[in-house]
């Protein structure tokens, strides 16, 4: 049975805020962090289902895919390829990848947060941290 009232009215109110913006998320950090397998596991997929993120444990991503999230297209996660790799050295890395068209930076890390991890942070006022392979460096 369908719900009336105030609460179906703020039920679709929600869904609707939550799906109509289209929101820019890009997930960055230094090669081989997971940046990719978290991306996969956001959208519910495994590294080998039909369209996936590509994963490795060095650098797999080469240019920067956008993946939608599967329960909403307007919910974009951008792949980014590793900085300071050399390919996207840390130096050119910044223009290179033009951070003003996301909306919120996602950093991925799996070791100690670097230099390189702390510019990435400063960039964005919207920002998130998830670290890695939390259990090894308890």
């Amino acid at each position: 049975m369908e719900q009336c009232g105030y609460n179906a009215l703020i039920q679709k109110l929600e869904a609707w805020n939550w799906k109509q913006p289209t929101i820019n998320i890009a997930v960055a950090g230094s090669a081989g962090t997971g940046k990719s397998t978290l991306i996969n596991s956001l959208r519910g997929l495994k590294a080998d289902d039909k369209g996936a993120a590509l994963t490795g444990c060095t650098e797999t991503t080469t240019e920067v895919t956008c993946y939608p999230h599967p329960e909403n297209p307007n919910l974009k996660l951008w792949d980014l390829p590793g900085v300071g790799t050399l390919n996207f050295p840390r130096d050119t890395y910044f223009e290179t990848v033009d951070f003003k068209k996301y909306d919120f930076l996602l950093l991925v890390s799996s070791s100690r947060f670097s230099e390189t991890d702390l510019c990435l942070l400063n960039i964005r006022r919207f920002k998130a941290c998830c670290h890695n392979d939390t259990d090894t460096c308890i």
